[in-house]
């Protein structure tokens, strides 16, 4: 395992297999953008976005980089606007409090097409912003 501080970096995908579908064109963009740009990755999975966060903070002591993988649909209930802004909260909280870099991966949208359609443009987004990162961090 490379270490928080070692020359060579790692990033932690951490991901929700809520919406396996959508998550999985997420992954598969990641993978292939990490792999062409000769970037090593590893990855942890939880059952939901809310999770996410949790398995993140257990890891900041042996990680730096990090992305953050999950879909969030807007139900009929209040539900959807508080758990996607308690998760986007402690992503920002770890990011600062912890001194690493987290890159959001986490779909909030209205309704299933939206999530379809970013599903596969918003994982190559994410790993290009985190390899950005990297190379000048």
């Amino acid at each position: 395992m490379i270490k928080k501080g070692d020359s060579s970096p790692l990033v932690k995908i951490v991901y929700s297999t809520y919406y396996e579908d959508l998550t999985n064109n997420m992954l598969q963009s990641i993978e292939a953008t990490f792999e062409s740009n000769n970037t090593e990755y590893l990855k942890s999975e939880v059952n939901g976005v809310w999770e996410i966060p949790y398995k993140i903070k257990s890891f900041t002591h042996d990680y730096k980089y990090f992305i953050a993988v999950g879909v969030l649909i807007k139900g009929e209930t209040d539900h959807y606007n508080y758990i996607s802004s308690a998760v986007s909260n402690a992503l920002m909280n770890l990011t600062i409090n912890e001194g690493v870099y987290i890159s959001n991966a986490i779909l909030n949208v209205q309704n299933i097409k939206q999530a379809t359609k970013r599903s596969f443009t918003k994982g190559e987004e994410s790993a290009l912003a985190s390899i950005n990162i990297i190379n000048n961090d």
